[in-house]
């Protein structure tokens, strides 16, 4: 006997739950079928949007009272095959497409649907003429439709659903390339079984994820200082003027495996563009001859002018997060890409100037409580020189508290060039990555 609360209650309840899961099962087959006209759901992946859809259809269609014969039966059992197989199409020998596939098991689920509807039927016939149909058309279609560009039913991908799925969102911001981080993770778990693999991957990309967020926060805080410089960083514009790399010869077009190789000063690129800033505060560079080149006023001037500007016009551009490693960008191809790059571009790109106009550079790497961090320093020398440099930077920025890591030697003092001239934003535990070699 059907109760009350029954017909009134859970059989409508479960016809909604039935069309609804049959609804979901036709959308996401568009999806796969005309991806430009039907978008992505929210909230779900393909995958589990249909393994959702197929839950909720099954459990409408076996609950619902209605003639359960074969036909019944068969249709249900076709319908899901086809969706175990849209799920996990690499198992076949044969290429079949995913979104007829679904469409094949929301026809099957229709079909039963209406055969326990219907109390006059050729069940037997109907039984042999569906599955038939529906495995012709789906093989056929499949070899006639282009192949199927969505990872998210290859059953070998499932890993990498997962790795997505636990890492910083920050990542679509930060970085914005899903595709090639896809392919990264894929290439890195071999094993998609090995659990405790994915969890060390899944730990090693949040981990750079969030250091390349905190690096943009760091930068971000420099922009506002640099509003109140607006007018100097105009007029050293003006000397860069429209200054173009016509030469692309001269130019580094191969990644570079150190940050040694990526600092160019004999670059004729970099030696230019350091030149013209610099020319804003023409003079000698070096206060003597002979020894390593120990700044004087106006090369001390001529440093700042380089760092202030390479700072206002710098766009901060993570690294890939599927290179595996720093990714350093030589210093004339961050000027012919136009000042972009991340903390160690910064460093080498303005390494390479301090060289190019005479100087020494070193570039060192730290960390602090958000991540690790590289910036680069200018050799300055004496205490003498030393005490000289801070007056001449507040000069240029007024009030500043300019600090220093502790010399190695009385004569070893260096000029922070950070994200903000003598300011370490992210400085402890400081290691060398790089040093200018030889005398001058």
């Amino acid at each position: 006997m059907v109760s009350v609360l029954q017909q009134r209650l859970l059989f409508p309840l479960l016809r909604i739950t039935g069309i609804a899961g049959l609804l979901l099962l036709l959308y996401i087959s568009l999806h796969l079928l005309l991806p430009g006209q039907f978008p992505s759901l929210p909230a779900l992946t393909p995958s589990q949007g249909a393994l959702l859809a197929a839950v909720l259809s099954v459990v409408s269609l076996v609950l619902l009272p209605g003639y359960k014969k074969s036909s019944f039966f068969v249709s249900l059992g076709v319908g899901s095959g086809f969706i175990i197989l849209a799920l996990y199409p690499g198992h076949l020998p044969l290429r079949l497409h995913e979104g007829l596939l679904l469409a094949s098991g929301t026809l099957s689920y229709s079909a039963a649907l209406y055969s326990s509807l219907v109390p006059v039927l050729n069940r037997q016939l109907f039984s042999l003429v569906l599955p038939v149909v529906l495995v012709v058309s789906v093989t056929a279609g499949s070899f006639l439709l282009p192949e199927s560009t969505d990872i998210t039913y290859r059953g070998e991908l499932d890993s990498v659903r997962r790795v997505l799925a636990q890492l910083d969102p920050a990542y679509k911001v930060v970085l914005g390339m899903e595709q090639e981080l896809s392919s990264y993770i894929e290439d890195k778990l071999q094993n998609k079984d090995d659990k405790e693999e994915e969890e060390a991957l899944v730990h090693e990309l949040n981990s750079r994820i969030q250091q390349m967020e905190d690096e943009l926060a760091r930068f971000k805080a420099v922009e506002e200082e640099n509003v109140l410089y607006r007018d100097e960083i105009a007029a050293l514009k003006r000397k860069i003027g429209d200054m173009e790399v016509r030469d692309k010869s001269t130019v580094a077009i191969r990644r570079v495996a150190t940050i040694s190789e990526a600092v160019r000063p004999a670059s004729p690129v970099v030696r230019d563009f350091a030149v013209r800033l610099a020319s804003a505060h023409p003079g000698s560079f070096s206060r003597f001859s002979g020894g390593y080149p120990s700044p004087g006023p106006e090369g001390i001037a001529q440093i700042l002018s380089i760092h202030r500007y390479i700072a206002a016009e710098w766009k901060y551009i993570s690294d890939p997060l599927s290179s595996g490693t720093d990714y350093y960008s030589p210093a004339d191809r961050t000027i012919a890409l136009g000042l972009s790059g991340d903390c160690d571009d910064f460093a080498v790109l303005l390494a390479s100037c301090i060289e190019a106009i005479g100087g020494r550079a070193r570039i060192l790497h730290g960390s602090c409580s958000d991540g690790a961090h590289a910036w680069a320093e200018a050799y300055i020398g004496s205490v003498a020189a030393w005490n000289e440099t801070v007056s001449i930077t507040r000069k240029f920025y007024p009030g500043r508290s300019v600090s220093y890591l502790e010399p190695r030697s009385a004569d070893d003092y260096w000029l922070c060039l950070d994200w903000q001239a003598g300011i370490y934003s992210c400085g402890e535990n400081p290691g060398y990555m790089y040093e200018t070699q030889g005398r001058f």
